[in-house]
């Protein structure tokens, strides 16, 4: 800390630090975890890794089923309007 003996220079680097490592945190509090990080973090065991796993494709597999129909939607009536199918998502 600060006494009657220190520099300015010494307070200046000192606080310089402190700011630095504020900053350093806020970047690590604020990092975006992707799913597969997250359910490693949440599973307690091997099995729920998996069925975690499994959850996840599921997901992505009823995702990519809502696109296809949406495209096909897209082509078989092209009279609809895009606004309506926005409204989908």
């Amino acid at each position: 800390m600060f006494d009657q003996k220190s520099t300015g220079s010494e307070r200046k680097a000192f606080l310089e630090a402190i700011l630095e490592d504020e900053a350093t945190e806020e970047e690590e509090e604020n990092e975006v975890v992707d799913d597969e990080a997250l359910n490693d973090m949440i599973a307690r065991t091997e099995d729920e890794i998996t069925l975690f796993t499994v959850r996840m494709i599921d997901s992505m597999f009823i995702q990519c089923l809502f696109l296809l129909f949406v495209c096909f939607l897209l082509v078989c009536f092209p009279f609809i309007p895009v606004i309506y199918l926005l409204l989908l998502f």
